[in-house]
């Protein structure tokens, strides 16, 4: 009767694939509403200045697009990482990708009271860009590697697969926020702040709430 109502390898849990397929067709549309959504992604990374493109046209349907895109991938990556092989079902899916914008929202807010107490409005405004970029990177890291970890399916592999990724994340943001920040003590201090606050917390927060929440669904 468990295996009737447990999905017991992710690999065989058919809304995994019909998931896989949306994301990915979010993505192309996204870059075909928007040329260089995507390319753009790995060239601010690349380039040495602090460039952003502002002057090119931005597309909501595109961001939005995208935007699911990098909710849906990064949820899809910590159902792999936290199931406990027992459970893979739709709901958890949902309820990660519910806990990742609930932590986005959060984040958001706290961002506007940090930057309203620091006031680093305009430095902060050009650092999301890198950090949107970033983001994009990351997601496209991950898709492929969701594919080769549903037919390992292997819980620790998933981990370090999660875990490099994030590292990786972590280190891009370091370096190109770090570039933006570096302008004077003060405004380094506030990126210190920022990072220990609104990216490793919420990140650890994520990991553990997904756990939990998986493990009840």
């Amino acid at each position: 009767m468990n295996g009737i109502t447990h999905i017991i390898s992710p690999a065989n849990a058919g809304w995994v694939s019909w998931i896989l397929l949306a994301l990915m067709a979010c993505a192309l549309v996204a870059e075909f509403l928007q040329r260089g959504l995507i390319s753009q992604a790995v060239q601010s990374l690349i380039t040495r200045s602090n460039r952003t493109y502002k002057e090119a046209q931005v597309n909501l349907w595109a961001q939005a697009l995208i935007y699911i895109f990098r909710i849906g991938t990064i949820a899809l990556a910590l159902c792999l990482c936290c199931y406990s092989g027992e459970t893979f079902t739709l709901a958890a899916f949902g309820a990660v990708c519910g806990l990742i914008i609930g932590l986005l929202i959060l984040k958001i807010a706290c961002q506007g009271v940090l930057d309203y107490t620091f006031r680093f409005s305009r430095m902060f405004e050009s650092a999301y860009e890198p950090y949107a970029n970033i983001m994009t990177l990351v997601a496209l890291i991950l898709y492929p590697t969701i594919l080769v970890l549903l037919r390992v399916d292997n819980t620790i592999a998933a981990k370090w697969c999660v875990g490099i990724v994030a590292t990786v994340f972590m280190l891009l943001w370091l370096y190109r926020g770090g570039r933006i920040f570096i302008q004077s003590p003060r405004a380094i201090l506030y990126f210190v702040i920022y990072m220990a606050t609104l990216e490793f917390l919420p990140m650890m927060a994520l990991y553990y709430l997904s756990e939990i929440t998986i493990k009840h669904l």
